[in-house]
């Protein structure tokens, strides 16, 4: 008996996503990120939920709206978005991401002319910080989360980054962004490697940070970068 309630337990788990509508997870979603951002995520096209082999999102049109003021509506823009986990360790509370792709993602970063950045957002049933306020210290090296994090391939592809600060009308576009960047864990060494085009000229970047857990907690890595194009060789 216990093991017919098992099994029907993981086939309840199984049949679930299959059994609400893809509406319910939308609104899940939306919900989820207005209480942690205070800001509006739209989904205007497809919600797909899949559970096997692995737990899986892929949600298509999103677009996340930008602050007050900002030159652009969205901070964040893209074709697609997906983001895939492994179940079990998900159960017993470690997220292993196995995989997250961005589809010509558009991302507009901007400082308005309090020196405020659009990238600060403000979670629900708390206010703002102020320009000038300190951050929070951060935790002791020693401190860790009660689940760990991982991912094994994030993929970028067609990516348009735009900055602009409103306080001197310093404006910057980087085009073309194409990146793979791997994470075995927070205790291994973080791998980018990819190619962007800025001001018209293709350059290519790898980079490895030594050790993620110890930047996450607000601390220090060793990193090691080679950039190589017509604008810049350095490594």
């Amino acid at each position: 008996w216990v093991l017919i309630a098992v099994v029907l337990l993981v086939v309840v788990v199984l049949a679930l996503p299959f059994l609400l509508p893809t509406s319910v997870y939308k609104e899940q979603i939306i919900e989820q990120t207005r209480l942690a951002t205070g800001r509006t995520l739209t989904i205007d096209g497809d919600l797909n939920i899949s559970v096997w082999p692995a737990l899986g999102v892929e949600v298509h049109k999103v677009r996340f709206a930008n602050t007050e003021g900002a030159a652009e509506a969205d901070m964040a823009a893209m074709d697609s978005l997906v983001v895939g986990a492994e179940l079990w360790p998900l159960l017993s509370g470690a997220l292993k991401v196995t995989e997250i792709r961005l589809v010509n993602p558009v991302i507009n970063l901007e400082i308005d002319k309090q020196g405020r950045g659009n990238w600060l957002f403000e979670p629900q049933g708390g206010p703002p910080p102020a320009a000038g306020d300190q951050p929070a210290a951060a935790p002791p090296a020693s401190a860790t989360s009660s689940a760990d994090f991982s991912f094994r391939d994030v993929t970028l592809s067609g990516g348009v980054l735009t900055y602009r600060d409103q306080r001197d009308g310093t404006s910057q576009r980087v085009e073309a962004i194409n990146a793979n960047v791997k994470l075995p864990s927070l205790d291994e060494a973080m791998a980018f490697d990819g190619g962007l085009t800025w001001n018209n000229e293709a350059i290519t970047i790898a980079t490895t940070v030594a050790n993620p857990r110890a930047l996450s907690l607000g601390g220090k890595s060793a990193l090691t970068a080679k950039i190589e194009g017509e604008v810049m060789n350095a490594a």
